[in-house]
């Protein structure tokens, strides 16, 4: 007994098509439109009564036409005759997979709240939801590329097991990254994300299937407002050190900051020469630096006092706790 599958002829591309011989998963060919590999599956001989099991999987997406499967039967019948039965099966097809993407800024930002800024990170939380209504899917792998290296820096903060993530139907799995923005850009994606999965009850890497998913249109615009800080890594009690900031204006057009250092007087570890509440107003591309001087009072892994950089019109501070600054001291 041989069995035959075909597609007919469509004007776009059917999905790829594998046979399995039996209930144990492992396939026997797999065939592409316009390609020669084998399509026929040779069955063993039957006898009265005995039923073959014969499974096909078909992979396509949403975007894939509604397909025609030709099966064909081919046996011998007791006349010493070849008698052919075929059938038609009409296959249509929906995203196993789908993503949603969600950003939140990791420093408040002060420009346009439609937008985000250069050089400022970004945490990119992404849901991968499980469509299928009867098939369990395991997700392998992930991975993301990017246009180019000087547009976006993405780093993913999630791992997975190295026997994946099971996703029952209707089941959701979310993946952090961590980004960020290094140029302004209007209405542009920064790539994809590729993810890797199978169906449950296929071998481990048999019909391992990559559906990729194209990132969100964003805009980045300049960041309007920048603060550089420089102090040393290192020091020692008793020893004075320079805490440096740098305050630039980048937008187009100018704005009074408000600059405070918190110094606790009962429980600080330093002892701070300076001015700990200035204001300084920058006209549209101006740079201006402030200055205070600390001396550690005590060894161990010290964060420096905490900075509070105010605008005037919009009342955000500009850097948030992941700005702050640690130094090493030692005796």
């Amino acid at each position: 007994v041989r069995v035959f599958f075909e597609f007919e002829d469509s004007p776009s591309s059917p999905p790829v098509l594998r046979i399995y011989s039996d209930d144990d998963g492992t396939v026997v060919s797999s065939k592409k439109k316009n390609n020669n590999n084998n399509n026929m599956l040779k069955l063993p001989d039957l006898i009265v009564n005995e039923t073959q099991n014969v499974r096909v999987s078909l992979l396509g997406s949403a975007t894939t036409p509604t397909t025609t499967l030709r099966a064909t039967v081919q046996y011998i019948d007791t006349n010493n005759c070849i008698v052919k039965k075929t059938r038609n099966i009409s296959v249509s097809f929906s995203d196993a997979l789908s993503a949603m993407f969600q950003f939140q800024s990791v420093r408040p930002h002060t420009g346009d709240d439609d937008s985000f800024a250069s050089n400022v990170p970004l945490l990119m939380n992404m849901m991968i939801s499980a469509n299928n209504h009867r098939h369990k899917i395991v997700l392998l792998d992930t991975s993301i590329s990017v246009p180019h290296d000087n547009l976006v820096s993405i780093r993913s903060l999630s791992s997975l097991h190295k026997n994946g993530v099971q996703l029952d139907p209707r089941d959701q799995y979310s993946f952090g990254y961590q980004v960020l923005p290094k140029r302004a850009v209007q209405d542009m994606s920064w790539g994809q994300v590729s993810v890797k999965w199978k169906l449950r009850d296929t071998p481990f890497e048999t019909d391992a299937t990559v559906t990729s998913f194209s990132l969100p249109n964003v805009n980045v615009s300049p960041e309007p407002f920048r603060v550089d800080l420089k102090s040393p890594t290192r020091g020692s009690v008793g020893v004075p050190f320079t805490f440096d900031m740098k305050i630039s204006n980048q937008s187009e057009f100018s704005e009074s900051f408000s600059i405070s250092i918190d110094v606790d007087s009962e429980e600080s570890s330093f002892c701070v020469a300076g001015d700990t509440n200035c204001a300084m107003s920058l006209n549209a591309g101006d740079t201006k630096s402030h200055r205070i001087v600390l001396v550690p009072l005590v060894v161990g892994l010290l964060a420096l006092p905490n900075l509070i950089v105010f605008t005037e019109n919009s009342k955000k501070n500009i850097l948030s706790d992941a700005d702050r600054r640690k130094i090493f001291v030692i005796q």
